[in-house]
């Protein structure tokens, strides 16, 4: 799927919120530092993204 990444990245640049992805051939992970993780769910959903709760560490 050509550009999911770009779709979900674009607002982490743009909210400069750092990341960190790992990509397999079934599944992109996107890891946001637990300080900016509701800033960055919140720029997620401002652009229509579907959040999922986060995972306890």
């Amino acid at each position: 799927m050509t550009g999911v990444l770009v779709a979900l990245l674009t607002p982490m640049a743009e909210a400069e919120i750092s990341v960190f992805t790992l990509s397999t051939f079934d599944t992109d992970w996107i890891l946001v530092p637990k300080q900016h993780a509701e800033k960055a769910a919140e720029e997620w959903r401002r652009r229509g993204h579907t959040v999922a709760p986060a995972v306890p560490a």
